[in-house]
């Protein structure tokens, strides 16, 4: 892919994101000018939690975050190498329109080999880092997808890893190794106790299938769901859930 393709589309990335902050991009549910592959992940561990976690917090997505995300556009492209034959990781939002709804995400960074995605690379803190949870497998599939729409070279062979550990120092050891493998190559990431390597095969069909019910819960189509499990017992929202008494844990 020639630089200046590269250009042109960190140059749509920008004019889209900056459609986003005019509010071209209107009508989700709660008033959100768009949403993020962070609330994606959280609609896939409980909809209803993360619904009305949203709705009060005072970190919604707003335009004027929006706005910042077109200043880190712009860096990247006064940043973009001139020769795009090697590696190198570049450090960018992705922004899309997905089934009619905005969505603006920050990978870690987005990892380059000859002009092509390698790999899409977010990270995690969390105590049971081994495990790749639904929410996680969503947010990799939410960034994929980004990727795609915003016409990245992409393809089979791109993947979309999440670094996971149980403290912020193992998580910049474990980020600082995966960019080493990424350049250096191998089936298989180096495995460590202390922090874990997940990785997936952008699959840009398995993404849209996974994906497309929880755009519709922006769309308005459809109520949000609760998800009862262990966790409904401190959950802040329990009282409003109204599968709060039939479901007791």
């Amino acid at each position: 892919m020639a630089t200046m393709n590269l250009q042109d589309v960190l140059e749509e990335q920008r004019l889209l994101l900056e459609a986003i902050t005019r509010g071209e991009y209107c009508c989700l549910k709660h008033g959100l000018p768009y949403i993020t592959p962070g609330i994606l992940s959280a609609q896939a561990f409980c909809e209803y939690k993360a619904v009305y976690e949203l709705i009060e917090s005072p970190r919604k997505p707003t335009a004027s975050e929006a706005r910042e995300y077109v200043k880190l556009i712009l860096r990247a492209k006064r940043f973009l190498p001139r020769r795009l034959e090697g590696y190198f990781a570049l450090d960018t939002p992705l922004a899309a329109l997905i089934h009619s709804v905005p969505i603006i995400g920050r990978p870690h960074s987005i990892v380059f080999t000859n002009g092509y995605v390698k790999a899409i690379v977010i990270g995690k803190v969390s105590k049971k880092h081994q495990r790749l949870y639904i929410s996680d497998r969503v947010k990799l599939y939410a960034y994929g997808l980004l990727a795609a729409k915003a016409k990245l070279p992409l393809g089979s062979y791109t993947r979309l890893i999440l670094v996971s550990a149980n403290t912020r120092d193992k998580l910049l050891d474990g980020l600082r190794i995966t960019y080493e493998w990424l350049q250096v190559g191998g089936s298989y990431p180096p495995r460590s106790q202390a922090y874990t390597i997940h990785f997936l095969a952008h699959d840009e069909a398995l993404e849209e299938e996974l994906l497309s019910p929880l755009l519709a819960y922006w769309r308005g189509e459809r109520d949000e769901k609760p998800n009862p499990g262990p966790w409904c017992k401190t959950c802040p929202f329990k009282e409003k859930c109204p599968l709060s008494s039939p479901h007791r844990y």
